[in-house]
């Protein structure tokens, strides 16, 4: 890996530089990054590392880098940089070594940038977090954070997300109530209930629901 592809400006990652992240399946550079990420000062060099990073994870399958963007998680100040590391988590398997403190806690942020992508990063992961994304879920009105909510409680949510997401269809904001029908549907189509049946319960067209079966791989984790 060359300096420059984390140097090559001290302002922007290059296009160039992403490019090559995406590709990349090296896993002898993972040490190396680890300490770079560590040291480096440089706000934008940084979220450069961490996106080579998540690329890395994310093409080797190689977990042990999600504990090393967790790590990192812990003490960060900077939003952007916080939510860079979110982002990467979303998209990284998450096993049981994985403490997700930190990210329960960001949850939590007076930030909704924030909030919503440690949503995002409680999918994916080995540990049970349904039932925390329904109680947030539960304890809101908030409209931005129901439809971040709901967007994660669609990736890995189960039957028992449904009484949830069907008393969202009453909310107040058009957009969560057909976001909580969409939600309800494609929870519906992976648990293998009918068509019928989720016409009744969602009042989607059929059109729709064999619209959300034949991407229904989409939208789970």
């Amino acid at each position: 890996m060359s300096s420059g592809m984390l140097y090559e400006s001290s302002k922007t990652i290059s296009l160039a530089a992403h490019e090559e992240a995406r590709k990349l399946n090296n896993t002898d550079y993972i040490d190396e990054l680890q300490q770079l990420l560590k040291s480096e000062k440089d706000k934008d060099r940084k979220k450069t590392i961490i996106f080579i990073l998540g690329k890395l994870a994310k093409n080797t399958g190689r977990h042990e880098i999600a504990n090393i963007l967790n790590d990192q998680l812990n003490g960060e100040k900077d939003k952007f940089t916080i939510i860079a590391i979110l982002n990467r988590l979303e998209e990284i398997y998450k096993d049981k070594s994985v403490e997700l403190t930190t990210i329960y806690k960001l949850s939590d942020h007076k930030n909704w940038h924030i909030r919503s992508a440690a949503y995002a990063a409680l999918t994916n992961t080995e540990h049970e977090t349904e039932n925390f994304l329904i109680q947030k879920a539960n304890a809101t009105e908030d409209k931005g954070d129901l439809l971040y909510l709901l967007r994660s409680i669609t990736k890995i949510g189960t039957i028992k997300a449904i009484e949830t997401t069907v008393s969202l269809m009453k909310h107040r904001s058009r957009d969560v109530q057909e976001s909580a029908a969409n939600t309800t549907a494609i929870i519906m189509l992976r648990e293998n209930f009918s068509f019928e049946e989720i016409r009744k319960r969602t009042k989607l067209k059929d059109g729709t629901i064999e619209a959300f079966k034949n991407k229904l791989d989409k939208y789970t984790i």
